[in-house]
């Protein structure tokens, strides 16, 4: 048997606009071997018939729609059958919403089987919370989502955590230099770092890792933003291969006595940051974070420099509470904080993020300062955006 992707490559298929399947009970099968045209953006629309009754098409209608497709229910309703044996099937359209379509180009991993069908229960209560949960727009785009986990997978997470002894500094990783971030422990979401702990702990947090680094997240959340940060990614394109450029990047941090750093930029390549707070109770909600305006008219950083307090006004603090979440976009005048820790409670914290990494090449300066300038973009459109909401 020949898949689509298959018969693409072999060239006896063209990249169609258009894909009509109606193939009784097996359309799930017939996806699953289109997953490279399903992040295509020559693929326009779908037609397929839905069966509700079974579980592989209720994925279908997941994955699709996290992939950035949608459907009109009344167009739906219309073609459903009210009687007989196919009762409740219909034939369903997915179009590309228009706004999305510049994201389609920028693949993390194919959706069908990436996050594997035993996370998707808890892939698909995260992402209901996030949707569910109102993105405040002023000061900045945040949102704080409380009960992010069943209260079930989070005690796992909590009984899972690696012990000091089993993570290792932040600066071994390469990832930063000396001074407080040697108070950082760490354990990337790798092969190699996942292999020092045991084979409880391995196990989920290999499941954990499938479902959170999977295009069904990322995709999802790509589309969550997409009026934010789309002018974004459309001009990056212009520099770099977009197949190449969104990756995913999750670790688990735990935060030791003596650890903090001043009001900055999140680094130039970050897209979307998660940091999903994993504390026993509420015991160190002082140490969540800190977002900060600039105090100075016009001022904006690029990413990454520490600044003196005294340079930003502090608009709120983030309590680190369990099971909640909070997300935020990369903008080059919204500073963060985390607070020095004067006490010996550790906090654990699963930091996830959504990159845009261009490639090295002669051109790349010119891919820097493409973020730069959607960047200022960026925060002239929110700016106009906040003076509509207040005139």
């Amino acid at each position: 048997m020949v898949t689509i992707d298959e018969a693409i490559v072999s060239g006896a298929l063209l990249v169609p606009h258009h894909l009509k399947i109606d193939v009784d009970v097996f359309e799930h099968k017939v996806l699953t071997g289109a997953s490279d045209l399903l992040g295509n953006s020559t693929l326009r629309s779908i037609l397929v018939e839905i069966n509700p009754s079974l579980s592989e098409h209720h994925e279908i209608i997941f994955g699709l729609t996290s992939l950035g497709f949608e459907y009109d229910e009344n167009q739906v309703n219309r073609t459903i059958r009210k009687e007989g044996p196919f009762q409740g099937v219909g034939e369903w359209i997915f179009r590309c919403k228009p706004i999305y379509a510049c994201l389609t180009n920028f693949k993390c991993a194919s959706y069908f089987g990436s996050a594997g069908n035993t996370n998707l229960n808890i892939l698909d209560h995260v992402l209901n919370r996030i949707r569910s949960t109102e993105i405040k727009e002023c000061p900045f785009p945040i949102s704080i989502v409380d009960n992010v986990f069943p209260a079930e997978y989070y005690s796992r997470i909590l009984k899972n955590f690696p012990s000091d002894e089993q993570l290792v500094s932040l600066c071994s990783t390469g990832r930063a230099s000396g001074g407080p971030n040697e108070k950082r422990r760490v354990a990337l979401l790798s092969h190699e770092h996942l292999s020092r702990l045991s084979s409880h702990q391995l196990a989920f947090w290999t499941h954990l890792r499938d479902w959170i680094l999977s295009s069904e997240f990322a995709s999802a959340m790509l589309h969550h933003f997409t009026k934010y940060f789309g002018p974004r990614l459309h001009m990056l394109s212009i520099y770099d291969d977009p197949a190449e450029s969104i990756h995913g990047d999750a670790l688990l941090v735990s935060d030791r006595s003596g650890y903090g750093i001043g009001p900055r930029t999140d680094a130039p390549h970050r897209l979307i940051s998660f940091l999903f707070y994993c504390s026993v109770d509420d015991k160190s909600k002082h140490l969540g974070t800190s977002l900060y305006s600039p105090r100075k008219a016009g001022m904006i950083c690029s990413g990454m420099l520490h600044h003196p307090r005294d340079e930003s006004i502090r608009e709120e603090l983030i309590e680190s509470v369990p099971i909640c979440l909070l997300y935020f976009l990369k903008l080059i005048d919204l500073f963060t904080e985390l607070s020095k820790i004067q006490t010996r409670i550790p906090t654990g914290i699963l930091l996830f993020t959504i990159s845009d990494y261009q490639k090295q090449s002669n051109e790349s300066w010119r891919a820097s300062f493409a973020a730069i300038v959607s960047l200022i973009i960026l925060d002239l459109m929110l700016l106009v955006q906040s003076c509509q909401v207040y005139s």
